[in-house]
């Protein structure tokens, strides 16, 4: 996938997608947030492809995406909050 090869990715995809949604779901909860969440990681993933070191195990390294993309998430959905409770319409 590194190089490139669109079937690399499908396979990645397809052997960690369940368990990503999984664990997304366990902390978000809500079908929307989660959604939002699944996609940045996977474009995180895509981003990033040039940065991950073949000579360590995958999965820590997606799920560490995976984190990342969430605790954005929360990050942007609480400063949407706050701007809301300030600028009232």
């Amino acid at each position: 996938y590194q190089n490139g090869d669109e079937a690399a990715f499908q396979l990645l995809y397809q052997r960690h997608h369940r368990r990503v949604y999984g664990f997304l779901f366990k902390k978000l909860k809500t079908s929307q947030l989660v959604d939002e969440a699944f996609q940045m990681t996977f474009m995180k993933l895509h981003q990033s492809r040039h940065h991950y070191d073949a000579t360590f195990p995958f999965a820590p390294w997606l799920f560490t995406l995976c984190r990342n993309s969430m605790i954005d998430l929360l990050r942007s959905q609480k400063r949407v909050t706050q701007q809301e409770e300030l600028n009232p319409i």
